[in-house]
């Protein structure tokens, strides 16, 4: 972020875990064809849960300083989300690309190995 940014500041809204149940979707679809982005969206609109403000959830000091990131798993489910305070917030996307494309292969190996098989 630029500036300083405070709970319900307008910070991307995130659903907590929901990185692990894509994850697991997207390999289960592989096996008839896999599953559209929408689908996915659609999902976990309905049954995902809550989104969260993630600087809500900071356990020494609720807030972001100038300088500050927040970096998230690809799969996790996000959002913008309404700024409730009285001053603009300031950020930037940065956006990292694989040099290597994640095949369902290698998700799926990666799945294998986070769950020690």
């Amino acid at each position: 972020v630029w500036d300083k940014t405070l709970p319900h500041g307008g910070m991307t809204g995130v659903i907590s875990g929901s990185h692990k149940r894509n994850m697991r979707t997207i390999i289960d679809a592989e096996s008839w064809g896999g599953i559209s982005n929408l689908r996915l969206l659609i999902q976990q609109s309905l049954f995902g849960g809550k989104a969260e403000d993630p600087i809500g959830s900071l356990q020494d000091e609720p807030v972001m300083h100038a300088g500050d990131m927040l970096l998230m798993n690809t799969y996790l489910t996000h959002s913008s989300s309404w700024n409730f305070g009285s001053s603009l917030r300031i950020g930037m996307h940065c956006d990292f690309r694989y040099k290597k494309p994640m095949e369902a292969s290698d998700l799926q190996d990666m799945a294998r190995r986070q769950q020690g098989q």
